[in-house]
This record gives C-alpha cells, sequence and structure tokens, in this order.
C-alpha cells in the first residue's frame, strides 16, 4: 500500500518538478474571438467575427520570450453585390511564431509585447459564385503579420492583436485585416 502511496505522489509530483527545473518553459491552451476585413475588388464587404482555439508554448529568456502557436481559425467576411450577398468563409491551421519581451515582470502579473510572423494553412474551398461573374478562388496559403500587447495574471493570459496579410488573399482579393481577442491558461 504504501509502495502504490509513493509511486502516485512521484508520478504527480512529474509536472511539478519539470516546471521547477524549468522556468523558461510554459505551456497552454487559449481561445478567442477575431474580427476580419477583407476587401473584395468590385464588390462591397464588411468585417464579420470569428473564432479560434489552440495550444501555445512559450519559452521565456529573462524578459525576453519566443511563443510558437498551432490554431484552428474561423474567419468570415460578408460580401455583396446589388442583388446578393454572401459569406467568404475560412477555416484554417495557423502557426504563429511571436517574438516578444515583458515590459512589467511581476511575481503573479507580466505585461508584454510582441511581433512575429503567422503561416496560415487554408482547409476549406473559399469560392464566391453568387455575388460576382468572375471566379474568386482564395489561396491556400496565406502569411501575416502579427503584433501585440498581453498580460499574464498568474496562470491566465489574455492577449488583443491585429494581423495583416503580407499579401493579396488571391485574385481580386485584397489582404485581410484581423483583430484578436484571446484569453489562455497555462498548464505548465
Amino acid at each position: 500500500m504504501m509502495k502504490k502511496v509513493l509511486i502516485i505522489l512521484l508520478l504527480s509530483a512529474g509536472p511539478l518538478a519539470l516546471k521547477a527545473q524549468s522556468p523558461f518553459f510554459d505551456l497552454g491552451l487559449h481561445a478567442g474571438w477575431n474580427n476580419t476585413k477583407i476587401n473584395v475588388k468590385e464588390l462591397k464587404s464588411s468585417s464579420h467575427s470569428g473564432y479560434k482555439f489552440g495550444v501555445f508554448t512559450r519559452f521565456n529568456i529573462k524578459q525576453y520570450y519566443i511563443e510558437p502557436a498551432l490554431d484552428w481559425v474561423h474567419k468570415e467576411v460578408p460580401v455583396e453585390n446589388s442583388t446578393a450577398t454572401e459569406k467568404l468563409k475560412s477555416n484554417s491551421l495557423d502557426i504563429p511564431v511571436m517574438i516578444g519581451t515583458k515590459l512589467l515582470r511581476l511575481p503573479m502579473f507580466n505585461l508584454r509585447v510582441y511581433v512575429g510572423p503567422n503561416f496560415s494553412y487554408i482547409l476549406n474551398d473559399m469560392k464566391i459564385t453568387k455575388v460576382s461573374s468572375k471566379e474568386l478562388k482564395a489561396s491556400d496559403t496565406m502569411w501575416y503579420l502579427r503584433y501585440g500587447a498581453g498580460i499574464d495574471l498568474w496562470k491566465l493570459t489574455l492577449d488583443l492583436n491585429h494581423e495583416f496579410g503580407l499579401k493579396k488573399f488571391g485574385n481580386n482579393i485584397q489582404r485581410p485585416n484581423t483583430w484578436n481577442v484571446v484569453l489562455g491558461i497555462k498548464l505548465l
């Protein structure tokens, strides 16, 4: 019986030991809201809300950090002409890699700023057919530049960031602009 209790204690202390030995590493989950605006040539468009969720890691090096993540992202933008309205919808797998600094470092609170690239692989076909006689096909991949700020309060993270496309999204589809608000929790 004592042997089982000792084994359980050792196994449950494993993650704590990893954290104690590696204060430079964080692992967590996050989810959030996005608002995207994409201009489509010769059509009227407006911004629209979407959502995202994923996993992040953070490698802390004194006041600096590198934060790669893997996110599933849903965006949609209504486009219309004088007779019809259609939504340009996108589901993507995003891989952002942020490089940041902690402007304020306290034991239970951090104020951070960051910048970095975001690679996005579009998972669905994004054709618009009802509102345009031209075929408007979006690219399968997209590169963004993201910048933002965030706070860490103990195990919770809250981020506000903006990202913009570094190229056109497709023929007659301009660069997307997106605002994100993301809430996360550090597991390690």
